[in-house]
């Protein structure tokens, strides 16, 4: 079984070192905003989005963000007491 997986995503970057998320907003915490899964999808929305696209596009800059994801062991007692759900029926 894997147990663990690491993803490569993009932020949008202003030159000027805060980040925009896909309606313009501003964000100094890249976690905040938009991640994006390849650079045509950013690409697109620069150049080619009508709605909330920041109008000085070449300004801007994508940087990769990778997120890896662990599968812990339930060495931490974090087990769960819960075996499911369960119902009884009555037929009298």
């Amino acid at each position: 079984m894997k147990k663990s997986d690491e993803r490569t995503y993009y932020v949008l970057q202003h030159k000027e070192g805060y980040f925009i998320d896909i309606a313009g907003n501003m964000s100094t915490d890249f976690m905040r905003v938009t991640r994006w899964h390849n650079i045509e999808e950013i690409n697109d929305y620069l150049y080619r989005s009508k709605h909330y696209a920041p109008t000085d596009p070449e300004n801007y800059h994508a940087r990769k963000v990778k997120a890896t994801y662990e599968l812990e062991d339930d060495t931490d007692g974090c087990k769960s007491d819960h075996e499911g759900p369960t119902s009884s029926i009555s037929t009298g």
